[in-house]
């Protein structure tokens, strides 16, 4: 276990480093440029969309991703937030801007300013605020469940948006070529999380920001309690013999290139907020429902009845699947 422990800091490590290591960013401003659009015969509005409009993909729930760290460890001063736009920036992202209006734009919309407060509410000007070019939010049904979760995701527009800076303008140019670095984006979300899962320090105050600092502890365990993890590797757990309690069994994984393995009785409901990133989460006992006659449309572990296990985690370029005891 110990070794363990040893193997995946250094992993973590590594990542913190090469996280460290990435391009500085400047944003147009700094630069003394002016941002303007491109006139591609694209409104203000329609500009937005392809910016923000949730294409179904899940990255984090969004108040874990506004409250999440960036990677590394600092012994003096602050760890700077992972949406900071001069962090983000290094991946390639473009940071979210008001673009003025193109010529023979008459939509009259106008995207959220520099200082926005984000809303809840997804008809509201700032409900995307803060929010960088490509990256969603939205209400996203997961695991063929009933509950929906405020996610954060990618977009064509992460891939297909950049920005030439020439003289003292910045030009933004929609369905080009973007010059993001996915692989260097994907460690270090990866490894943000893993340090935020085993530093206490670093999880109180990512608890405080998703939780509120008034959060109990139980719903603070509830955050993190029952942690399994495997990174580059595998593991399971069996719940074959164990008992219904007054409430559901909450159980944290996190998956980094590795798989997590979990066996439960076949009647369990269980509920699985595992959001993956290039992985997948799976119920294997939904396979052999497929199978069932098709004059019993009822889901055999549907989420109407109280739930037995919950499963809350990340799935990183690995998975998590849910299997019926033998």
């Amino acid at each position: 276990m110990h070794r363990y422990r040893i193997c995946a800091v250094v992993v973590v490590a590594a990542f913190a480093l090469g996280c460290l290591a990435l391009p500085e960013a400047q944003l147009p401003e700094d630069e003394g440029r002016t941002l303007v659009a491109l006139d591609q015969q694209w409104n203000g509005y329609q500009r937005e969309l392809y910016y923000h409009q949730t294409q179904g993909s899940v990255l984090l729930p969004y108040k874990w991703l506004m409250a999440l760290e960036q990677p590394e460890i600092k012994f003096f001063g602050e760890v700077g937030m992972f949406l900071d736009e001069d962090y983000i920036m290094r991946f390639g992202f473009l940071p979210g801007r008001p673009i003025p209006a193109t010529p023979g734009d008459t939509s009259g919309f106008k995207s959220p300013p520099v200082d926005c407060t984000p809303s809840d509410d997804p008809n509201h000007i700032d409900y995307n605020c803060g929010l960088p070019v490509g990256f969603s939010r939205a209400e996203v049904p997961l695991m063929r469940r009933v509950f929906e979760e405020d996610s954060v995701g990618l977009t064509c527009a992460a891939c297909h948006t950049t920005e030439l800076h020439f003289e003292d303008k910045a030009i933004r140019i929609d369905d080009a070529t973007s010059l993001i670095d996915p692989t260097a984006f994907q460690t270090a979300v990866g490894g943000a999380m893993f340090l935020t899962q085993n530093l206490p320090f670093r999880f109180n105050r990512f608890a405080d920001r998703v939780l509120g600092e008034e959060a109990s502890d139980a719903e603070r365990d509830a955050l993190r309690t029952g942690q399994m993890s495997a990174v580059l590797g595998e593991c399971s757990f069996d719940f074959t013999d164990a008992r219904r309690g007054a409430g559901p069994i909450v159980v944290g994984v996190f998956a980094l290139a590795g798989r997590i393995r979990i066996t439960v009785p076949d009647d369990w409901v269980v509920d699985a907020r595992v959001l993956p990133l290039l992985g997948k989460v799976a119920d294997r006992r939904d396979d052999n429902d497929a199978s069932a006659a098709d004059d019993d449309p009822a889901p055999a572990h549907g989420a109407e009845a109280p739930v037995d296990l919950l499963i809350q985690g990340t799935a990183i370029l690995g998975g998590v699947e849910v299997v019926a005891a033998e």
